[in-house]
């Protein structure tokens, strides 16, 4: 767990060191906007995953599917 002292909150972008930070979502925006261009003008990763994972062993085993691109429980066999 990361812990942030009082004294490291800098009061523009955080106003407190409790859960959330006190957090201005305007002053965030405005400061992270600008470098947007920087991260989206980068290639996109192309991940391949399997068509299929079996996870586990012997008889025992979850059977996970990717063919929407997403991880969908296909099987369990206890």
């Amino acid at each position: 767990m990361l812990i942030i002292h009082p004294d490291e909150v800098d009061g523009v972008l955080c106003k407190n060191a409790d859960h959330g930070l006190g957090l201005d979502f305007f002053k965030f925006f405005e400061i992270v906007i600008p470098s947007l261009d920087k991260v989206l003008g980068q290639p996109k990763l192309d991940i391949q995953f399997p068509k299929e994972a079996k996870v586990g062993n012997g008889e025992t085993y979850i059977k996970i599917g990717y063919e929407n691109g997403l991880p969908e429980l296909k099987e369990i066999t206890w």
